[in-house]
């Protein structure tokens, strides 16, 4: 690795970091600081804000997709859904702090964090169609549902709106897939 890409990944890391512990976009003083580099450092590799959010993403995803990766469609129909909702409940929770930072972002116009987010949805939702695709079959509408059903958004409603516990919300995701599985749809 170079000493550019040593650099930029110490910056990135550093920016999850502390975005994963806040909530919130640090100043480039304590990026710089916690990266172990100088102030002006941080500005030769980023050119502002939309771009310092974009690694934050770009960080978790590398991070997320090494410590939690996708559930393998593996065994009867209640391994895959248990195996389903644990990784959801894993990942949901991990992601939150860093998600609300995104759609903060997001809400400022930052189009490149639009893209990114649906590249994740994207990819959630093709691993639920390989975990379950021989209960959903040829029905769109399930999938659809389903795919709410198991989003960050759910989790969310979930744990903020309701105030499950984290056991809690996992269940109450696994009632809400179970039930639509098992309905069969016009």
């Amino acid at each position: 690795m170079s000493k550019i890409d040593e650099n930029r990944a110490r910056i990135g890391m550093a920016l999850l970091r502390l975005v994963r512990e806040t909530g919130a976009m640090p100043d480039v003083e304590t990026v710089a600081r916690h990266a172990g580099v100088g102030r002006r450092t941080v500005f030769r590799y980023f050119d502002g804000r939309a771009a310092l959010e974009l690694e934050t993403a770009q960080r978790m995803r590398l991070w997320i997709t090494e410590d939690l990766p996708l559930p393998q469609p593996v065994g009867d129909v209640g391994t895959r859904m248990n195996a389903l909702l644990s990784h959801r409940a894993r990942l949901y929770e991990t992601v939150t702090p860093v998600r609300r930072f995104l759609d903060a972002a997001r809400s400022r116009g930052n189009v490149a964090l639009d893209e990114f987010i649906d590249g994740a949805r994207r990819m959630l939702r093709a691993n639920l169609m390989s975990m379950l695709a021989d209960e959903l079959g040829d029905r769109p509408e399930a999938a659809d549902a389903l795919d709410v059903a198991t989003s960050w958004e759910t989790w969310r409603a979930l744990r903020e709106g309701q105030n499950c516990s984290i056991k809690e919300a996992e269940r109450r995701m696994g009632w809400l897939a179970r039930a639509i599985i098992a309905f069969g749809g016009d």
